[in-house]
């Protein structure tokens, strides 16, 4: 009884939702990062977040005005373009005036950060709508440093354009 509660137990562990390799913004991303999608973005925090807790993001941040009241360290991937884009599959480029562009959100104590990335790559191998969207990142550019990773990111309905 005890080794068939072990072995359950153990086959719901998996790998991470995402890995990040790379310190940026003054964020270092740990080993265990929630990543979510939906709309036009892919967000992948550094720690644990609930999809409840995103429906602050937007495309764009005022310097100085935290978006939030939580402490919160992510990176965000916003799809730009077209009247009504979202997660689509393809490797694109990202950058300041590329059709997706990557910020990194840091909120501590009511203080935000934001830092946009100037260049990069994001492949989105798999979306399987309102499910999950599966992909990577490579050499994303900052001004104080690089992040490359992979994740699979679960559907959040409160992520909208």
């Amino acid at each position: 009884m005890v080794f068939a509660s072990l072995i359950s137990l153990l086959a719901g562990c998996g790998a991470p939702p995402a890995a990040v390799s790379g310190t940026a913004g003054g964020i270092t991303f740990e080993a265990s990062t929630s990543a979510f999608f939906g709309g036009p973005y892919v967000v992948i925090a550094n720690g644990e977040v609930d999809c409840v807790d995103l429906a602050w993001i937007r495309r764009s941040y005022e310097d100085g005005v935290a978006p939030t009241d939580s402490s919160v360290e992510l990176l965000q991937f916003a799809f730009n373009g077209d009247s009504s884009p979202t997660v689509a599959e393809g490797r694109v480029a990202v950058g300041v005036a590329a059709n997706v562009s990557a910020t990194l959100v840091k909120v501590a104590g009511g203080t935000p950060t934001f830092s946009r990335a100037e260049g990069g790559f994001l492949d989105i191998d798999t979306v399987e709508a309102e499910s999950e969207a599966v992909g990577s990142f490579e050499g994303l550019a900052f001004e104080d440093g690089t992040l490359s990773g992979t994740f699979t990111a679960t559907w959040c309905r409160n992520l909208r354009n």
